[in-house]
Order: structure tokens, then C-alpha cells, then sequence
């Protein structure tokens, strides 16, 4: 009974030290590759103007692939299932349902304002604008959200309750 006390208080601890609550560190590489891939495409653009160089192409088409790798890693998967982690098993459905709903109308919003969006501040403007929101989710990830891996369901309610 000594031993279950002793980690249950370390968990408290731990719970309530920011200094001992990582960050999800897949949520903050993915973060930090879309932002650099999504900068470094900005820039590429920038550079190649309007002239379309073979080059120019091809680092275009390596930096998407390395921006979806970085959002296949983390963001993509595994914001959902770690919205699943955090909500209580009372409100997991109806959290889950408005999370996926946001996104999903935020998708057709960003997808239906692309173009308006590149004829106001340009291709590269756009996506300067998308890593700078990258940006802002690393700080976001860092600041509030604390790491899950190996904790169980029940927990990580704890976690929340500030």
C-alpha cells in the first residue's frame, strides 16, 4: 500500500509541475517540420519570382512532401486521438463530434479562401501565413498541452483540472 501511495503522490507532482509535464514531442516535431517546410517553401517561392525553373520545381515538390510528412506524423493523426485522451469518458462523444466538425469546417474554409487568399498577398504570403500558424500551434502544444504517453485514460483527468 506504501508503494501505491508513493506513486500516486509522485503523479500528483508530476501533474502539477510544468517543469515535469513534457510536451507531446510528436506534436511539437510535427509542428516544427510544417513550419520550416512551410517557410522554406515561402522562400523558394519568393526566390524563383516568376520565372518556373526545373530547380525551382522540384524544391517545391520536396518541400510538400516534407510538409505532409510532418503533418502525417503529428498533427494529422494524432490531434484527434489525443482530443479523445483528454476529454472525459461523459463527454468524450460530444467533444470528439464538435473537435472533427471544427476541423472539417475549418478545412472548407481555408480550401475555399486559398485562392482569394494568394490573389490578396501572393503564393508565398500564403504560406508564410500557414507557418506562422505553425508557429503559433508549437507555442500552443508546449504551453497547455502535456504529454499522455503511458498514463492511463483515468489520470490523465488529473491532468486538467487546473
Amino acid at each position: 500500500m506504501r508503494n501505491g501511495k508513493q506513486k500516486h503522490s509522485q503523479f500528483m507532482y508530476c501533474a502539477s509541475s510544468r517543469a515535469l509535464r513534457p510536451p507531446p514531442q510528436r506534436l511539437l516535431a510535427s509542428a516544427a517540420g510544417i513550419a520550416v517546410s512551410l517557410t522554406a517553401l515561402g522562400v523558394t517561392l519568393c526566390a524563383s519570382g516568376e520565372a518556373t525553373t526545373t530547380a525551382g520545381a522540384a524544391a517545391c515538390v520536396a518541400l510538400v512532401v516534407a510538409f505532409v510528412t510532418a503533418f502525417s506524423i503529428g498533427l494529422g493523426p494524432l490531434a484527434p486521438t489525443y482530443g479523445a485522451e483528454i476529454l472525459p469518458l461523459r463527454l468524450r462523444a460530444q467533444g470528439m463530434s464538435l473537435g472533427i466538425a471544427a476541423n472539417r469546417l475549418t478545412c472548407g474554409v481555408l480550401s475555399m479562401t486559398f485562392i482569394s487568399l494568394v490573389n490578396t498577398i501572393t503564393m508565398a504570403g500564403c504560406f508564410f501565413l500557414y507557418a506562422s500558424t505553425a508557429v503559433a500551434a508549437w507555442v500552443f502544444v508546449y504551453v497547455r498541452l502535456p504529454e499522455t504517453k503511458g498514463q492511463n485514460l483515468e489520470d490523465i483527468g488529473v491532468l486538467f483540472a487546473k
